[in-house]
């Protein structure tokens, strides 16, 4: 092969490996854990991380208290505190002038402390209607609750509830 040909195919190769399109991602950024929980005020650990080599910068971006409690080049460890509503997280990484980044969701919930059952009339008598009221107060998310009343392995009654107007 002439040193033209050779040249050439080298430099082909070159363009290959080291300029991938502009529509191909490079490199990618994870966030873990993918679903995030918490109860009000809450608390938890977040990892980003890249599979660049050598990322410029990277980190976790919040409205929410942070703290970073360990980081290498290719990962950054966070402490998330004082979450009182749903929210978004981002991870994002720089490398080589590009960025990626790759969004987590946090939910709070309230899990159900009380649930308080009110009978009317309050004397039941067998063979008679009544009516039983069912409340469970500080319950969140409200479009995650659902009630069932069972008399032994029957359901009488089930509902679930949606979000509440403002």
């Amino acid at each position: 092969m002439s040193s033209f040909g050779y040249r050439t195919l080298t430099v082909a190769l070159f363009t290959l490996i080291c300029c991938p399109g502009s529509d191909e991602k490079v490199f990618e950024v994870h966030v873990r854990p993918k679903k995030l929980a918490v109860e009000p005020k809450g608390s938890l650990e977040v990892n980003c991380s890249t599979t660049c080599n050598q990322p410029e910068v990277g980190g976790l971006e919040t409205s929410l208290d942070k703290i970073l409690l360990d980081e290498q080049a290719q990962w950054k460890h966070y402490l998330v505190s004082n979450i009182s509503h749903d929210t978004v997280l981002q991870c994002h990484f720089t490398c080589s002038g590009k960025q990626e980044s790759m969004n987590s969701n946090v939910s709070v919930y309230q899990p159900p402390r009380q649930v308080i059952l009110t009978l009317q009339p309050t004397l039941v008598a067998v063979g008679k209607s009544f009516t039983i009221e069912c409340r469970v107060p500080t319950v969140e998310p409200l479009d995650s609750l659902t009630l069932f009343l069972f008399r032994g392995n029957e359901t009488l009654h089930y509902e679930t509830f949606g979000k509440a107007a403002p």
